[in-house]
């Protein structure tokens, strides 16, 4: 019933083509996702393949969470909850290719396996608060999101810049800056102002949705070409399979 519902909303704004594709995205996760990484065969030579490993299954968890929340968002018409959703989907992609820049520098021998497993350290392990003499700090979004630039920019011979465009443009709604407090304000007359319902999604609003079907292909992308690379070069935990509901592609 929540589909059907959610997707009468998105023909309401002529894009049920979206919602199609959401849905798909959706889909996609859930055949990657695993129940179970079993890492008891391997030894500390292997590290390098067992932590990517675990960070492409947190990673992919993170990318499910942030596609459903964008999803409820436009079903409870919240749009601040859209760009924040979908924003942060824009960082789970530039983390991946962040990993790929790494693992094609280090497979390509232009690495060392001490500065790659410090990277994944810091990916994992990283943060911001607290006390930082002990756990690693985190790796700064902007920079994981300029590499995924430079991977997307390589394979389409351009340099666009796509991601961290799309970012800075979704990052003025989630701050109380101009762009993120004055979108449902309206002039109505020479010093009057009016605001929209706060209940209903404009279409400019809506529209922002669509951002995420510029980040989830390059996502899987990247997911499936580290998952490539790890498959060829490394002794890797054995992967138990997430059982799916015989409904699975029809609920959320």
């Amino acid at each position: 019933m929540f589909l059907f519902t959610l997707a009468n909303v998105f023909r309401r704004y002529d894009s049920y083509g979206v919602f199609k594709d959401l849905l798909g995205f959706k889909n996609q996760h859930l055949e990657r996702m695993a129940s179970e990484l079993d890492s008891r065969h391997l030894n500390y030579d292997d590290l390098i393949g067992q932590n990517v490993l675990f960070y492409l299954q947190t990673v992919l968890i993170r990318s499910y969470q942030l596609l459903i929340g964008s999803l409820i968002s436009v079903y409870r018409s919240n749009f601040m909850s859209i760009a924040l959703n979908t924003r942060a989907h824009f960082e789970v992609t530039g983390a991946l290719g962040y990993v790929l820049n790494l693992l094609s520098k280090y497979y390509g021998a232009s690495k060392e396996k001490e500065e790659i497993q410090l990277q994944l350290n810091r990916l994992i392990l990283g943060r911001k608060y607290g006390d930082l003499k002990k756990p690693f700090e985190s790796i700064n979004v902007l920079t994981l999101i300029d590499e995924a630039d430079k991977m997307f920019n390589r394979m389409a011979n351009d340099k666009v810049n796509m991601l961290r465009d799309s970012y800075e443009w979704l990052s003025e709604f989630c701050h109380p800056n101009s762009y993120g407090l004055i979108f449902k304000a309206r002039k109505k007359v020479d010093r009057v102002i009016s605001f929209a319902d706060v209940r209903i999604l404009s279409q400019d609003e809506f529209d922002n949705i669509g951002y995420l079907r510029l980040s989830m292909p390059l996502f899987f992308d990247y997911y499936d070409n580290i998952a490539e690379m790890l498959e060829k070069n490394e002794r890797l935990p054995v992967v138990k399979k997430m059982k799916r509901p015989l409904l699975s592609r029809w609920v959320l």
